[in-house]
């Protein structure tokens, strides 16, 4: 015999309601016999949650996120002519999944549950297929209509017949429709004139709704009335506020303190809106045997109402006295031992009758619980299921069930030479770029503002082994476009290593690393690691340019909080002065630290603990305003206790308060505030298994990926090395230039300052003084090709190095086409400092152009030759540093021909 593939419209497990109640109790009547292979859709991250609960009963399951509102469907359908119950579950996914299965596994009986997952059923299909429909569903839409207005009746006669057609069509196409009772089965024959229509009715389980049980007891004053129920059903709402509105004041005229406890999770408003003095809303409860048993009445007034209720059933089962309506009450042979009225005041008498005669109701509870044991126990109820999909005790059990799990660990042998050849794959590239891999390394453990990338690795492997039960039940296969990100990688790398852009370089060796994984393994294995492959793009270090933004954010922030709390403080740039002392907000003080690793912080939670866009995004703002907030606190706080107190006990406390305990309290109020807006289980399943089995073209052997992923990786460092040659000659020896008005002059002693360079092939420093006794510092830098380590712009690289005595103030605008910066140091002495670049054929105070030129000039030729040109003069009393620089400028001559000159090139 073969398995069984069961389908449901909502996930069996747990059974917490009544139609995942009866799916549940077929699903473990079937698992015991046969092996089952479960397609489920979820609409509830609990349910997701739980979903392990599944693996003891099924050999394969595959549960599929169901996000569609009922706006959308409803449109969907009136667009296409189609039923809205049906369009609100039509996924691509689920028919993906099903096809699957069906082509993969030994199926010879499909256990559909619900109508709404008919839709998947193939045209053809040699496999017995069994229909639960459970209640007639265009009936109750009927019902609807009849009580609902306009546009809403009319919607919902379209429904009813629109789903009629389709429930006829399924009977006529399947072996055997189910319904839950003789009288729903006797509304569809009439209906359908449909052949193989049966009933299997629901059962309970009486062990554990049994008033001897052990479970908590609720214990609230007065007589509770107990209605039990998913309360976003619309028939459930309706009975509640019916009940409430206009038979609750009835009971309570005779019997003051009866009080009514609508106990069921997911309370819409309407029912949230009924809670008062006498009306009792739980919302979810973890165990409702605790409120049934402390009913003094148990309650049921739908009016509309189809098939057998499971809470009737359940409060039967519990000894309770129960009072329905005709409809809640039908299908149920309950041997009298139920109340069942038609309209309000007849209900209101049933219900005062049981609290009136105490005795009474609990002979009847008793008699009604024998009822259940004796009619509605579940193997009774699901015997008639075995001759129905030809199923029974000699097929395999549970025990073959759970061997066939694809949850199993360790490796399964398809994925052994791929994950090796990987491993490999990913080993040599490091060692192919093993200067980029060993500056990484560096950064890391070197730079506070890139420490956190230490831990991203980690992370992105626990990310991985979460998935690892998914993933088993993938086959990778190498694909060979995926050579493309590889190539895309190393394009990358090399615009890096040929603009000196250390960026660039980082970020093509991890887009290499990425694309060895989506060569290898394949596109579908890729989809599911896509976000721990996209996660590695934060190994690259990045933010410096958030600095000064962040800085004259921190500047400001403590300003403010420093004139709110009455200090005297005055700014110039990144300078605060207050009372005597002096405050630097230097790059280290702009939190910008923080906020990069927040981000990689930020980007992580909002995977794992939301679903939706909008709450991510969401979660992503909160993490980068938080820090920066935070850190404009924290910068006040340093200032203001070192008004307080001293600059070094200050100091003391900012290192203290500045490191990881700041950084730890800072996560923990972002992930408080974020929390109550958590909608995804953080154990949940990353993706779909079922969803990612699609056909692959242009497929490769492992070894084949490997080698061409290498292949396609080595282009790059051999161009590289092709054109890392260039370079342009220089003069052996040049000077400064003679301007004329101006003379040579010995260096300053006051406020000594030269430019950084590493390695240059010429760097001149010189004074020059004029007749009104005015100096002015002149450097010049050349290189005749710029590389790794001879560079014109980079970290601590021009104006100010690192752990420079020198700061800076703040930027100036333009002069002569060259950045002004303002600077100071310890004295305090201040300067000015314009900076000019020239590569190629342009001359540019940008970075951001230099490396362009860089690049420009390494990949299609031109000059090589890199020159930087700075012109500083010292802020004095009574001088006017600008002026003087803009006197000297102009008798200099063009910055572009000095350049030139300088580098060998005769103008």
């Amino acid at each position: 015999m073969g398995d069984v593939l069961f389908l449901a419209h909502r996930s069996p497990f747990p059974p917490d309601r009544g139609d995942k109640i009866r799916a549940y109790h077929v699903l473990k009547h079937i698992a015991v016999r046969r092996p089952v292979h479960l397609l489920a859709f979820v609409d509830d991250p609990r349910d997701l949650a739980a979903a392990e609960g599944l693996d003891r009963l099924t050999a394969s399951r595959s549960l599929i996120w169901r996000g569609k509102g009922r706006v959308v469907a409803t449109l969907a359908a009136l667009a296409r002519g189609k039923p809205a119950s049906l369009t609100a579950f039509a996924d691509r996914r689920m028919a993906r999944a099903i096809a699957d299965v069906l082509a993969t596994r030994s199926i010879d009986a499909i256990y559909v549950f619900s109508g709404q997952m008919a839709q998947y059923l193939p045209a053809d299909t040699p496999a017995r297929v069994v229909m639960d429909f459970c209640d007639v569903d265009s009936l109750k839409f009927a019902d609807y209509a009849a009580a609902a207005r306009w546009p809403m009746s009319w919607l919902m006669r379209r429904e009813a017949r629109l789903l009629g057609q389709f429930e006829c069509d399924v009977a006529r196409r399947v072996d055997a429709s189910l319904f839950v009772s003789e009288a729903e089965a006797g509304l569809f024959r009439q209906a359908s004139a449909a052949d193989g229509i049966h009933v299997v009715e629901n059962g309970i389980d009486t062990t554990f709704f049994d008033p001897a049980a052990t479970f908590v007891r609720v214990d609230e004053p007065g007589r509770l009335i107990v209605f039990t129920g998913q309360m976003d059903y619309r028939p459930n709402v309706e009975a509640v506020t019916w009940f409430a509105r206009d038979i609750l004041p009835a009971i309570r005229a005779r019997h003051p303190d009866a009080r009514f406890a609508i106990v069921g999770r997911n309370p819409t408003t309407a029912v949230q809106a009924l809670a008062g003095e006498h009306v009792i809303v739980t919302g979810e409860v973890a165990d409702v045997r605790g409120w049934l048993a402390a009913a003094a009445c148990v309650v049921a007034p739908l009016r509309i109402a189809r098939g057998v209720q499971n809470k009737v059933l359940e409060a039967m089962a519990m000894a309770r006295p129960v009072v329905t309506s005709g409809a809640a009450a039908e299908g149920i042979d309950h041997a009298g031992t139920i109340v069942a009225a038609g309209n309000a005041a007849g209900i209101a008498d049933a219900v005062g009758a049981v609290l009136r005669d105490t005795a009474e109701a609990e002979t009847r509870g008793k008699r009604a619980r024998a009822q259940v044991i004796r009619r509605y126990g579940w193997d009774a109820r699901l015997a008639p299921l075995d001759p129905l999909l030809g199923v029974g005790h000699a097929g395999r059990g549970m025990t073959s069930v759970a061997k066939a799990s694809p949850r199993d660990w360790p490796i399964a042998p398809a994925w052994r030479r791929p994950l090796a050849a990987l491993a490999v794959t990913a080993a040599l590239l490091l060692a192919m770029f093993r200067h980029d891999a060993a500056a990484l390394a560096t950064l890391y453990w070197t730079n506070t503002t890139f420490g956190h990338c230490l831990f991203i690795a980690p992370v992105i492997a626990w990310l991985v082994w979460i998935r690892r039960h998914e993933l088993a039940q993938l086959t990778p296969q190498g694909w060979a476009p995926g050579v493309a990100v590889v190539a895309g990688g190393g394009l990358c790398w090399l615009v890096g290593e040929a603009a000196g852009v250390s960026f660039a370089r980082h970020l093509g060796l991890v887009t290499m690393l990425q694309g060895s994984v989506l060569t290898l393994l394949g596109p579908n294995v890729a989809r599911g690691l896509a976000f721990p492959i996209a996660y590695a793009w934060f190994l690259v270090p990045f933010g410096d340019f958030l600095e000064p933004p962040l800085q004259t954010v921190t500047v400001w922030i403590t300003m403010h909080l420093l004139h709110l709390v009455g200090v005297t403080a005055t700014v110039n740039g990144v300078l605060i002065t207050a009372g005597e002392k002096y405050f630097e907000v230097a790059e280290a003080c702009s939190g910008s630290k923080f906020v990069i690793a927040m981000v990689a912080y930020g980007v992580l939670v909002a995977n794992l603990c939301y679903r939706t866009w909008r709450r991510r995004a969401a979660f992503l703002g909160v993490a980068l305003v938080v820090p920066v907030l935070a850190n404009g606190l924290r910068a006040f706080g340093t200032i203001y206790a070192a008004v307080l107190t001293s600059v070094e006990a200050a100091t003391g406390y900012d290192h203290i308060v500045f490191g990881w305990v700041f950084f730890g309290v800072v996560m923990a109020a972002v992930l408080a505030i974020g929390w109550r807006w958590f909608d995804r289980a953080p154990d949940a399943p990353a993706f779909d298994p079922a969803t990612l089995r699609a056909p692959i073209r242009w497929r490769l052997d492992p070894l084949a990926a490997a080698l061409l992923v290498l292949a396609s990786a080595a282009v790059f460092p051999a161009w590289s090395q092709a054109i890392a040659g260039r370079t342009q000659p220089l003069p052996a020896h040049i000077d400064l230039p003679e301007v004329v008005g101006w003379t040579r002059a010995p260096l300053s002693t006051r406020a000594p300052w030269q430019p950084h360079y590493t390695n240059p092939d010429h760097q001149l420093f010189g004074r020059y003084v004029d007749a009104q006794g005015d100096a002015v510092d002149l450097s010049i830098t050349v290189y005749g090709s710029q590389s790794e380590g001879r560079e014109l712009v980079g970290f601590g690289i021009g104006v100010l190095q690192q752990d420079d005595r020198w700061v800076r103030v703040k930027d100036l605008a333009p002069l002569d086409g060259g950045s002004l910066m303002e600077i100071t140091a310890a004295g305090p002495v201040e300067r000015l400092v314009a900076t000019w670049y020239r590569v190629g054929d342009v001359t540019t105070a940008s970075g951001k152009i230099v490396k362009l030129q860089t690049l420009k000039a390494k990949l299609f030729g031109g000059p090589q030759r890199a020159v930087a040109i700075h012109v500083s003069a010292e802020v004095l009393p009574g001088r006017d540093p600008h002026a003087v620089m803009t006197r000297f400028l102009a008798a200099l001559g063009p910055i572009d021909a000095l350049a030139d000159r300088s580098a060998g090139m005769v103008r």
